[in-house]
């Protein structure tokens, strides 16, 4: 397997859209304490309809970084990659399972079921999260979604199955070619899903393998339709909010057990968030070139943090950090306002923290993490140690060290 670099503005801008992506995660994570007649419960799942594009994006970031820099596959090279991704994810997941676990029962918060008894259970919990998602084929399927302890750590467990699949993927690209982008554009927005998986999981990667193994440059396309796609998209997240809430109130409100009109909007909207996303981050970035101040200010500061997105990911559902409430609930006591602040705030601060935990320990204690966020912290001061620059001087290259997966050993032209 080649290790081809990644183009310059692409590297960049998966960079740059972690952070913004990971505040969506956690806006979509955070419990809306405000009953529905309050404009604050309008607001948060407003958000969240945004936010369910996040995963999507994700999983298109890694299946596009792994197949861009694949020009063939064998045996050898196959094996490689899967050595490699037991280091990168499957020991940060054990881990990152074990940590709210025994957090959990020093808080004294009861488990369904003892792990260490059943080791699956780290990848399904005793009490799966089963949902029902209809294909506008005429069929549903089955959706586990929640492992056991650190649930959010699902998107890992199924990049883990799809890696594992590469060789399927590999070949079914090299018989299908560029067709392969139109069929995943389709069979999400009609949700082809399998027993186990989401569609909205699944085909977002194939996508993303599609575009990386053909070499397709989206990102001009994804700024020149930006602007109006946004527009769109939330029109499509309000449409969908309105219908869930007002429209058929007595359906699940919670989107567990979605109706096939809730389909069309949510696969819409998900597939116009990954344009949004994307544009956005390539129109920032092109701003930067061209010498824009504040453009370059945003960008350096997102690259410079994008190594810390992997810990800040697995690391902002540990129960005991939820006590950080108690801090947001009394930054403001005017009770008009105080709600809303304390919503944004709580996510703010709760990244923050993470954000600078991540590296003040990567200074002092490497080797740890550098086995809990599967290498990528190890990566974070590398170039800047090499040339003997500052933190602020290597920002360009913080996708060496990126939080996304496939992210970590991506060369950047810095590094080829």
């Amino acid at each position: 397997m080649s290790k081809l670099p990644i183009d310059k503005n692409i590297s960049r801008v998966f960079a740059a859209v972690q952070i913004p992506l990971l505040f969506f995660v956690m806006l979509l994570h955070t419990p809306i304490n405000a009953p529905i007649n309050h404009p604050l419960f309008w607001i948060g799942e407003s958000l969240n309809e945004l936010g369910r594009t996040t995963a999507s994006c994700f999983f298109f970031i890694s299946g596009y970084l792994i197949f861009a820099r694949l020009d063939s596959l064998t045996a050898k090279s196959y094996f490689g990659l899967l050595r490699k991704r037991f280091f990168s994810l499957f020991i940060p997941y054990i881990v990152w399972m074990c940590i709210p676990f025994v957090i959990s029962l020093l808080q004294g918060v009861d488990f369904p079921c003892d792990p260490f008894d059943e080791p699956y259970k780290f990848f399904y919990s005793n009490h799966p999260h089963w949902y029902s998602q209809p294909s506008l084929l005429g069929y549903s399927f089955t959706v586990i979604q929640y492992p056991l302890g650190n649930f959010v750590l699902w998107y890992i467990r199924d990049l883990m199955a799809f890696i594992i699949l590469t060789p399927v993927f590999f070949l079914l690209l090299k018989v299908t070619k560029k067709a392969m982008t139109p069929i995943c554009i389709i069979a999400m927005l009609i949700n082809i899903g399998f027993g186990g998986w989401q569609s909205v999981d699944f085909w977002p990667y194939l996508l993303g393998c599609s575009l990386g193994f053909n070499r397709t440059d989206f990102l001009p396309l994804c700024r020149r339709l930006a602007p109006s796609v946004t527009l769109l998209w939330l029109l499509l997240c309000a449409v969908s909010v309105y219908d869930r809430f007002i429209a058929h109130p007595m359906v699940d409100p919670t989107g567990l057990c979605i109706s096939r009109p809730q389909v069309i909007l949510l696969n819409s909207s998900l597939l116009c968030g990954g344009i949004v996303f994307f544009g956005w981050a390539c129109r920032l970035v092109e701003r930067s070139d061209d010498g824009h101040r504040l453009a370059s200010g945003i960008l350096r500061a997102l690259l410079f943090l994008a190594p810390a997105a992997f810990f800040v990911y697995v690391a902002h559902e540990i129960p005991i950090l939820r006590n950080l409430r108690y801090i947001t609930d009394h930054i403001i006591s005017n009770p008009d306002v105080q709600p809303y602040v304390s919503y944004f705030s709580y996510n703010l601060l709760r990244l923050a923290l993470l954000a600078a935990l991540f590296f003040l320990l990567t200074r002092f204690l490497p080797r740890t993490m550098s086995f809990i966020t599967g290498h990528r912290s190890a990566r974070a001061y590398a170039p800047a140690a090499k040339s003997g620059a500052t933190p602020s001087q290597y920002a360009s290259n913080a996708l060496s060290a990126s939080s996304a997966p496939d992210l970590s050993d991506t060369q950047t032209p810095g590094d080829t």
